[in-house]
């Protein structure tokens, strides 16, 4: 399970595992041998929602940073070239879905905080694996809906990812005590 809380840093994500899926405490806390949250940084970002891509996992995090790990080969561990206190994921130092939609959009202003970036989000790949479909909430928009954008993930090198297009409405508030979309 990967979640996030708050640390020194900010909000960060963590890793924690569980053989039955449904306790993640330390042994010592009546957990599983082997199991609970793991002693160090999964990502400087919150809200990683994860992916695979050619076999190696990736993630898109808060404001639509994207991150993979540090060694593909092993996700879930810290790299050897890392302390428990740095991520052994890195992130994107940009993100596609405040600066494409920027553009797209023409929102610079409302944007420059990170208001409107990208949320909540979950995932799904096509089923070639070219396009990873993002369906998600901005922050700090009144009324909240749900938007839909898909990314161009078929470049080798993810530093080359785009989205294919602005973003869509998708779900809208429908009774005027939802607000109006």
């Amino acid at each position: 399970m990967i979640f996030h809380s708050p640390s020194p840093i900010g909000q960060i994500s963590f890793l924690a595992t569980s053989a039955s899926g449904l306790n993640f405490n330390r042994p010592g806390e009546g957990g599983e041998r082997g199991e609970g949250v793991r002693p160090f940084i999964l990502s400087p970002s919150p809200y990683m929602r994860l992916f695979y891509k050619d076999g190696t996992a990736h993630a898109v995090c808060h404001s639509g940073y994207f991150a993979r790990p540090v060694d593909p080969s092993r996700p879930w561990e810290i790299a050897d070239s890392l302390k428990p206190a740095e991520p052994s994921w890195e992130v994107l130092p940009r993100s596609i879905f405040i600066e494409e939609i920027k553009s797209l959009l023409g929102r610079e202003d409302e944007l420059e905080s990170g208001a409107l970036a990208l949320r909540h989000c979950s995932l799904r790949t096509s089923g070639d694996g070219r396009a990873l479909e993002v369906f998600f909430s901005r922050a700090f928009e009144s009324p909240e809906h749900i938007l839909h954008a898909v990314v161009d993930i078929s470049p080798k090198d993810w530093r080359e990812w785009r989205l294919m297009g602005p973003p869509a409405k998708l779900l809208c508030a429908e009774e005027p005590w939802e607000g109006e979309c």
